[in-house]
């Protein structure tokens, strides 16, 4: 979370800056910290997903297990 919130700073900081940074390195500076926000959000996304398909399955399991014991007692 610190390093999306860094980024997005940095990102900010480099796109209103247009006076004091040169524009050669703000033309190389910013495709690499939007390509690092864009990895970061869809990690974040990606353990999101992770986690919501193993809690869904993990309470498939849990009545799954419940029924056929019902039904074996």
């Amino acid at each position: 979370m610190a390093a999306t919130i860094l980024t997005i700073i940095v990102f900010v900081l480099l796109s209103v800056m247009r006076t004091i940074i040169p524009p050669i390195v703000r033309d190389i500076m910013l495709p690499i910290f939007l390509s690092i926000l864009m990895t970061i959000v869809i990690i974040n996304s990606l353990y999101f997903v992770l986690y919501f398909l193993i809690t869904v399955t993990l309470n498939i399991m849990t009545i799954i297990i419940s029924s056929i014991s019902c039904l074996v007692f």
